[in-house]
């Protein structure tokens, strides 16, 4: 899991009765920073293994996370020679 520290906007994932909107989704946090952070959680005390990177500095971008998704990858799959 990745998501950018300052991913803190609300307005897109705070709508309810937008296409979007999960009923509940909420509970769990206002933020996605909040909810990534809930679904390590949870997965956790299920039992499972998680690696949850928070990017210093970076929002709502995917493409400033792929350093760490890169890194994580090199660490878990094997090289293919």
């Amino acid at each position: 899991m990745a998501v950018g520290a300052e991913d803190t906007e609300t307005w897109e994932i705070n709508n309810p009765g937008d296409s979007n909107w999960m009923d509940g989704a909420d509970a769990v946090g206002r933020t996605r920073v909040e909810r990534i952070t809930a679904l390590r959680d949870n997965y956790t005390a299920l039992g499972i293994d998680v690696t949850l990177d928070i990017v210093p500095g970076v929002g709502h971008r995917g493409m400033r996370v792929l350093d760490v998704v890169r890194a994580f990858a090199e660490r878990v799959l094997p090289r293919v020679v």
